[in-house]
């Protein structure tokens, strides 16, 4: 049903126009047959107040001083005074009056046109005494002794409440209407305006310009919260691409520097002849292809994180006892590289899993083991406050300078500018990936000598 409806700003707003005209409208005609039944009322009351009394004069006496009582109403011309008849002409709000006996004839009363129908007539045509047509609201009535008493009065008042209410009903429509049509297109064109400039700022980024941000007017509307949404995801955009390019040529610099080496020893096999094979030549040709091995499947792996595809495995881990296991693990690793491990863990239960949280800590882990140094110690904890598992992990080594800590979460960062250290920079980058993936967050904290991280996770609520 809405297949044909208006998409456009100016089809919206000839809607919009349209549809307050048209209530508008209903409204006045709900108001114009309000006022008319309740003055149309007002008027039935008053004939049926007349007739009562005309016929209570009958019963305490007789025809004939009926008679006279009519023609004396006749002759005074009543009319109201009050109400919508007030300030109306003695013709506009008079009442008319008619007396026949039992044979028909006509004996009292100034009522001149055709014998009503009996009982109520909303429309009885009559000839006023100044010779203007006139239009009646009536009541025939039959008397217990023979004849009819007929009741009228004009409804000029009325057709003329009524003519004015429809010209006021009118005037509102078209007034109504002019605002609605001017308002719309006011509101259609601001609308236009804006949408124009975020157009504009639109085609720009398609054409490149990724730096262009969508227009704010400071209203801070609600095209303003959406422009700042959009330059948000903008932002990000252009951060992506901006990692998308470094990780491309860091990739190019990882894979170009081990194919290289790979060549050198093949081709080296290669003069050698089947003959003369180095073991060593070959040994180097296998280390190299388990390192291009080793990035992908870290890439590999870090893209599988990321797509959080690994939340369908998901279940309880106990934190604690899975860290106290890995600590024991690598207690042998630490002694021998001349470090200390130290431990301090209270209960703590998350929703996650549990190979992919021992990954992340064991990355930790071998950093420490690499760059802290001999004599260092390494202090890994387990604390839970306000249904969240807090862990802090650090050490006492060299640490990362201050306007790095928040580069070394990205995938191929790497502190040595040379990248001659082993590795492809993608430890960390998983670090993060694991805890993001399980609702969690990793920083770096701010201390007076080494490293710190505080990694923040939620709770596994009771069920």
């Amino acid at each position: 049903m809405f297949k044909r409806a208006p998409r456009t700003i100016r089809g919206l707003s000839l809607v919009v126009a349209g549809v307050s005209c048209l209530l508008t409208l209903v409204v006045g005609v709900m108001t114009f047959s309000l006022v008319h039944h309740e003055i149309e009322r007002q008027l039935d009351r008053r004939i049926e107040l007349e007739t009562q009394a005309l016929l209570g004069t009958y019963r305490r006496t007789d025809f004939e001083t009926l008679v006279r009582e009519v023609d004396d109403r006749a002759r005074s011309a009543a009319r109201g005074t009050i109400g919508y008849l007030s300030g109306r002409s003695e013709t506009d709000s008079r009442m008319g009056y008619l007396v026949v006996d039992a044979e028909g004839r006509r004996r009292g009363g100034d009522f001149d046109g055709a014998m009503p129908k009996a009982g109520w007539s909303e429309f009885a045509r009559y000839r006023r005494p100044d010779g203007s047509a006139g239009v009646a609201q009536a009541m025939n009535l039959a008397l217990d002794g023979g004849g009819r008493l007929v009741v009228v009065a004009d409804r000029s008042a009325l057709m003329a409440v009524d003519r004015k209410m429809i010209r006021l009903a009118l005037m509102q429509v078209g007034l109504v209407a002019a605002v609605a049509v001017l308002a719309t297109f006011w509101f259609g064109r601001v609308v236009q305006r804006r949408l124009e400039s975020i157009h504009g700022a639109a085609g720009d980024i398609m054409a490149g310009d990724l730096s262009r941000r969508m227009p704010l007017d400071g209203s801070d509307g609600e095209f303003d919260q959406l422009a700042k949404v959009l330059n948000q995801m903008l932002v990000r955009i252009e951060d992506l691409m901006s990692n998308l390019k470094q990780v491309s040529g860091d990739i190019a610099h990882d894979l170009r520097t081990p194919l290289t080496r790979l060549r050198a020893r093949l081709e080296d096999l290669d003069t050698a002849g089947t003959q003369a094979i180095d073991p060593d030549g070959l040994e180097g040709a296998l280390r190299e292809v388990d390192e291009l091995q080793a990035l992908l499947s870290g890439l590999l792996a870090l893209s599988e994180i990321e797509g959080h595809s690994v939340r369908d495995r998901f279940a309880p881990v106990d934190l604690a006892a899975a860290i106290a296991d890995l600590a024991e693990a690598y207690e042998p690793d630490f002694e021998a590289a001349g470090q200390r491990l130290i431990t301090d863990l209270a209960l703590a239960q998350v929703r996650g899993d549990r190979p992919l949280l021992l990954q992340a800590l064991s990355n930790l882990l071998d950093n420490s083991l690499t760059h802290a140094g001999t004599g260092a110690q390494v202090r890994l904890a387990v604390s839970t406050q306000a249904r969240r598992v807090r862990i802090d992990f650090g050490d006492d080594g060299p640490g990362v300078p201050s306007q790095a800590r928040e580069r070394i979460f990205q995938r191929f960062v790497r502190l040595d500018p040379s990248r001659s250290a082993p590795g492809h920079g993608l430890g960390l980058a998983t670090v993060a990936a694991i805890i993001e993936a399980h609702g969690g967050s990793i920083r770096v904290v701010p201390s007076e000598r080494g490293l710190v991280y505080v990694i923040d996770l939620p709770a596994l609520e009771d069920r």
